[in-house]
């Protein structure tokens, strides 16, 4: 699977781009750029070191597209491109799209390697820049990058009354940009092509552009670039060549520069909005002497991305500064990294196995999905060390991939499944601290017990050590255990399914292995019954017992509702169909929408799909909801409930699709648009509940998005496909919920050749 850098890393590594440095050289490269019927004369010849993205040494053919370049022993990747006129579309050796997918030269010491190329004609973007007002502007540098890939692209400059063609580009999905390259500081704000009037903020909310060979697409609209924000300030006491990033809170694009002498910087080219700052020691030297990663908002440096964000920097046209703040002594962590002996498990055993070179190691804040810092692991060992840590932040370890050929799952520091349970790492300032060996299982894998018992509690004892609440719902019936799941993530507690009519030595025990002292029973006595209650002092630890339950299964939510209100927002609400004759409905947009609302801890209530029952009305009035998000189409929740609920609350949307799979990618879409991410998936059966009920608590610990798909055939739940495709390039894991009677080991497979 292609791992492409995200648009914000590789501005920041835009920014550090130099020539790889010279060394003696004792092999040589050389060959032939052509085009159909003849050479390409003054081809561009970008020759990388394998693994380096950014580092590159450029030559240049000659009039018969002949070149040559000498070069250390070793490895090497090779782009072409008509540099000249752009008449012919760049690729990678041999004939590939991308720098991840370009094949390796090996030079050996002494020797010659023979690299051709023949290009095709190019593909071509054409439009226009101006300001607001309809003014052209000449001389803004244009750029045509893939979203995916940042490393396709090819530029150009604008001329006469603000029109340009980016050429050399190959057929693919392209996002435009143009930048001020020519105004010390920029007058005019870096901006993304949308298809209207506004800018876009950054490459994920641009308009794609698709290219076909020897074709020019022309932009229907004019790329607006608007009066640009200046943001400058001093690191007090940091010496020069600290790197400096502003983050757009609305797109996660960035823009960088480094610290002068005295600790003086100064970024341009800002689109007014919400920003925030990082500050990071990127100079070389030790790791335990960096000065720590600190992030600047209106109220100053912090060491958390989460305080910065909560109040960020509001830049206007014309220019702001952030004033004066002050880096603090940072430490380190080092560490091997190794493939687990039996990684087929929920949680992998302590022992280590195969080291994994070339994959990332990555630091978090406590309970934050925010990757501060990663590295790579190096070739001698897969050893890791990451530096310029404050010693005031308890931080997550993990590891993911980033473009390795062995491929693994995402893996939190402590033998932990979920981040929720990752160990906390903290650092002295000067020191290094070992955590030895971190630890990583199958990229996909299953969470699976004999029966949906043994699964809950299997998911409970993968994702939680050690538990103060649990929760209870009946695995006889789906609507307790979902519209549990926000509770459930607001007690922190895994969610474990019960017979009704007495508690099961399974289930006593997982209470007990996880020390629980509370424990909540979801449903009323007809679901499970009081004896339950005894039962959890006489076998487990448990000493308190609370019970939200109600007449039917639209009360016993409203109870759940209300049982959260004092710590919660309840300003929104999710509604779902949740009762249904067939025991095929009522469930299935529940199952995909309890992980968000346990992420968010928003309530989750009931309708049916013609009726809106009073328990719930009550509960939308009592609460004082402003705005409800319905889950599913009119199949599920009619027009009629949807228009009733919305003469009670402020506003009303659908989340929804085609049929059951579609609503859950909406959900996913939602989710992601909402915070969740996309590095985990959780794969839940759209067919059958049972195994799937507790996976919403799980998910929203974890931070990551849950799927429904057809566990029998995977092709009949296209939407899934279509989805999983579209985020494979950021999916480091995959958790099946469910044996395979659930989801079929055929359709596990599918799975795999998707993300893998």
């Amino acid at each position: 699977m292609k791992r492409a850098l995200s648009v914000a890393a590789t501005a920041v590594l835009v920014l550090l781009l130099t020539p790889v440095t010279a060394m003696a050289a004792d092999g040589t490269i050389r060959g032939t750029v052509t085009r159909s019927g003849g050479p390409v004369a003054n081809a561009c010849v970008d020759v990388h070191v394998a693994g380096d993205s950014v580092g590159r040494t450029i030559v240049t053919a000659n009039s018969a597209g002949f070149y040559t370049v000498d070069v250390p022993a070793g490895q090497y990747v090779l782009r072409f491109s008509d540099c000249a006129a752009g008449d012919y579309a760049q690729e990678w050796f041999n004939d590939e799209y991308s720098f991840s997918d370009a094949d390796v030269v090996t030079v050996p010491s002494g020797g010659s390697v023979t690299a051709n190329a023949q290009l095709a004609a190019a593909a071509g973007i054409t439009g226009r820049v101006a300001a607001p007002n309809g003014t052209g502007l000449t001389g803004m540098c244009v750029s045509a990058q893939d979203p995916e890939d940042p490393m396709v692209r090819s530029a150009t400059t604008s001329g006469a009354n603000g029109t340009f063609t980016v050429g050399g580009l190959p057929t693919g999905t392209f996002v435009v940009s143009a930048k001020d390259c020519a105004n010390n500081p920029a007058t005019r704000a870096t901006s993304w092509y949308s298809g209207s009037s506004t800018p876009a903020r950054g490459a994920d909310s641009a308009m794609r552009i698709a290219t076909s060979t020897g074709q020019t697409a022309t932009l229907t609209a004019t790329l607006p670039m608007p009066g640009a924000a200046t943001v400058s300030g001093t690191l007090v006491g940091a010496p020069a060549g600290i790197c400096v990033v502003a983050i757009d809170m609305d797109s996660n694009t960035s823009a960088g520069t480094t610290t002068t002498s005295g600790g003086a910087w100064s970024i341009s080219g800002l689109l007014p909005g919400s920003w925030i700052i990082k500050v990071s020691d990127c100079r070389d030297i030790a790791a335990q002497n960096k000065l720590a990663t600190g992030f600047i908002g209106d109220g100053g440096l912090s060491p958390s991305p989460a305080s910065a964000k909560a109040n960020p920097l509001e830049l206007d046209q014309g220019g702001n500064a952030t004033g004066v703040d002050t880096m603090r002594a940072g430490g380190a962590l080092t560490g091997k990294l190794r493939t687990a002996e039996n990684s087929s498990e929920l949680r992998t055993p302590s022992s280590g196995g195969d080291a994994i070179v070339g994959a990332c190691v990555g630091v978090t804040a406590p309970n934050s999905l925010e990757i501060i810092q990663s590295v790579v692991t190096s070739s001698s060992g897969a050893s890791f060390t990451i530096g310029g840590l404050d010693p005031a932040l308890d931080y997550r370890v993990l590891a993911f991939n980033c473009g390795n050929n062995t491929k693994f799952g995402l893996e939190w520091h402590g033998d932990s499944l979920l981040l929720g349970d990752a160990d906390g790492v903290g650092v002295t300032a000067g020191s290094t601290l070992d955590i030895a060996n971190l630890e990583v299982g199958n990229l996909v894998r299953r969470a699976a017990g004999q029966h949906r018992r043994l699964t809950a509690n299997a998911l409970a004892l993968g994702g939680w050590t050690s538990a103060t609440n649990v929760v209870l719902a009946s695995e006889a019936v789906y609507a307790d255990a979902l519209a549990g799941a926000p509770f459930a993530s607001l007690v922190d507690a895994p969610l474990l399914l019960v017979d009704g009519s007495g508690l099961t030595p399974d289930v006593a025990d997982t209470i007990n292995r996880l020390g629980a002292t509370n424990a909540w029973i979801l449903g009323g006595h007809s679901t499970i019954t009081p004896a339950m209650e005894g039962q959890l002092g006489q076998q487990t630890g448990v000493t308190a017992v609370g019970r939200l339950g109600g007449v039917n299964r639209f009360e016993t939510a409203r109870k759940i509702a209300l049982q959260m209100e004092p710590f919660v927002d309840t300003s929104r609400a999710y509604v779902v169909e949740g009762d249904h004759a067939l025991d095929t409905r009522g469930w299935p947009d529940a199952m995909s929408v309890a992980g968000l609302a346990a992420f968010e801890q928003v309530p989750l209530l009931l309708v049916t799909a013609d009726q809106y029952p009073d328990f719930t009305k009550q509960t939308l009035d009592d609460l004082g909801v402003m705005h409800v998000d319905i889950v599913g189409g009119p199949a599920a929740v009619s027009d009629a409930v949807k228009d009733a609920i919305d003469a009670d609350v402020g506003t009303v949307s659908r989340i929804s699709g085609a049929d059951r799979y579609g609503t859950s990618m909406a959900v996913v879409d939602a989710a992601l648009a909402r915070g969740a991410w996309s590095r985990t998936v959780w794969m839940a059966s759209g067919l059958k509940f049972p195994d799937s009920l507790v996976g919403g608590a799980a998910v929203a610990r974890d931070g990551g998005i849950l799927m429904l798909v057809n566990g029998n055939d995977s092709a009949h739940s296209p939407a899934t496909e279509a989805k999983l495709v579209d985020l494979a390039i950021g999916i480091d894991r995959v958790i099946i919920l469910g044996g395979e009677a659930t989801i079929s080991q055929t359709t596990a497979n599918k799975i795999v050749d998707f993300v893998d």
